[in-house]
């Protein structure tokens, strides 16, 4: 009987203990979890960063670009639309590539997939309201039957770090002597980058591109039939 009464008071005790720390685990287990920093502090990507680059027009395959061949024709004039907005905010006065970098425009990325146009922008831009509204009425006047989408979207990368990435390939400075490099560049959109097309037989100076370790840099085979010099 001794031994039986032990027993009970020890369960008893246990039960009492957990009754009086529940309390306490969940105060610390709220604490945590107010502490703890959110998914995007932690070293994973934002849903919308994730979501900054499409799958450039060139990687299709034949199958995949027939699927979607007919969306790119049936969208010529929405897509030159797209382009007057876009020139309409840029001086008369200026010219080439860079031109958009400054008002914060990383250009128009083809979607086929999606079946829609991104116009990819400056990510810390944070109103992209007025442009999106401009772009819409500019493509709801065209007499098409299904107007093209177009998405104000923001880049994987900032067009000041995009300009500067154009300028650091264009200087040349990465050649290495006595090496002739042929190669195209220009801005794509798709990813936010400068990709860059070097000829395969300048491997130095592929290298020594690719050593200048820039993130808003992309090197690819040459292929002068895309890209312009």
């Amino acid at each position: 009987m001794g031994t039986k009464i032990t027993r009970q008071n020890e369960v008893g005790s246990r039960t009492n203990w957990l009754v009086l720390a529940l309390p306490v685990l969940l105060l610390i287990g709220l604490i945590v979890l107010i502490a703890a920093p959110p998914p995007s502090a932690r070293g994973g990507a934002t849903p919308e960063a994730e979501g900054c680059s499409v799958r450039p027009l060139d990687s299709l395959g034949l199958e995949e670009f027939a699927s979607v061949e007919d969306w790119l024709d049936s969208h010529q004039k929405g897509f030159a639309a797209v382009e007057n907005v876009l020139d309409s905010a840029v001086a008369d006065d200026e010219e080439g590539a860079l031109a958009r970098l400054r008002k914060g425009v990383i250009g128009p990325a083809l979607d086929p997939l999606n079946e829609q146009l991104r116009v990819v922008i400056d990510p810390t831009i944070a109103d992209r309201d007025a442009l999106q509204s401009r772009l819409d009425q500019a493509v709801a006047a065209l007499p098409d039957e299904r107007p093209l989408v177009v998405k104000v979207a923001p880049g994987c990368h900032s067009a000041e770090s995009i300009r500067r990435a154009y300028m650091d390939v264009e200087a040349r400075d990465w050649q290495q002597p006595g090496e002739p490099v042929a190669m195209t560049f220009g801005i794509d959109p798709s990813n936010s980058t400068v990709r860059v097309g070097v000829d395969p037989a300048a491997s130095e100076s592929e290298a020594a591109l690719a050593g200048l370790g820039d993130e808003a840099i992309t090197v690819v085979e040459s292929n002068m039939s895309t890209w312009r010099r």
